[in-house]
């Protein structure tokens, strides 16, 4: 009888020491069309868990990271949803987006979103690639703290053109590599509303 008491109790303990690691958040979400401030019906809303993996980056911008949607859904006919609640993890290293807005941990959140139209961004290099054998860049576009778009000399053509992108202040840094040489720029950029824009980094 001892030994069934003693196994329930370790059974508990462990179960106990599994839940340390994470807490329940609660997210409610209400959409708006910042013009008129009618709700919207139908808007998508994605739900992201956000780990950083690594330190920052070359040129200190930007960290790395990998990124879990947990749930695409679309707001109701009153430009509402409701998550309920769900586990989050306590560690500082995740951290919880609704449309890239960032979420508290632990507590309940009731997050108003405004609708907007995603902006295109047109990537262009001057002159185009290939360049040197032992030559390289890396351009990394940061958005709201998290990276966002990542073009390096393994995937780079003459143009990127990138889309669905929201709108906002983007951070960007160019890391390169040109004859031995490294160099290191950085760049703020704001991208409109439903805006078309173009980036050129010039090798």
């Amino acid at each position: 009888m001892k030994r069934i008491v003693f196994g329930l109790m370790m059974v508990v303990i462990v179960a106990s020491s599994c839940k340390k690691g994470t807490e329940f958040t609660s997210l409610k979400v209400t959409v708006y069309d910042p013009y008129t401030n009618i709700r919207i019906a139908n808007w998508p809303l994605t739900l992201t868990e956000i780990k950083k993996t690594s330190s920052l980056n070359i040129g200190g911008i930007g960290y790395n990271f990998n990124s879990t949607i947990l749930n695409e859904v679309h707001t109701d006919s009153n430009g509402e949803y409701d998550f309920g609640e769900f586990n989050t993890q306590k560690n500082d290293k995740y951290t919880y987006t609704i449309n890239e807005k960032l979420i508290d941990k632990g507590v309940h959140n009731d997050v108003s979103l405004n609708a907007s139209n995603p902006c295109s961004v047109n990537v262009n290099f001057l002159p185009p690639p290939p360049y040197g054998s032992g030559d390289s860049l890396v351009i990394n576009f940061v958005y709201d703290a998290y990276e966002k778009y990542k073009v390096t000399n393994n995937n780079y053509t003459t143009s990127h053109q990138l889309t669905m992108w929201n709108p906002g202040t983007y951070y960007i840094n160019i890391d390169k590599f040109k004859s031995g040489i490294y160099t290191n720029t950085k760049d703020t950029v704001f991208y409109a509303d439903g805006s078309t824009n173009n980036y050129t980094v010039n090798w």
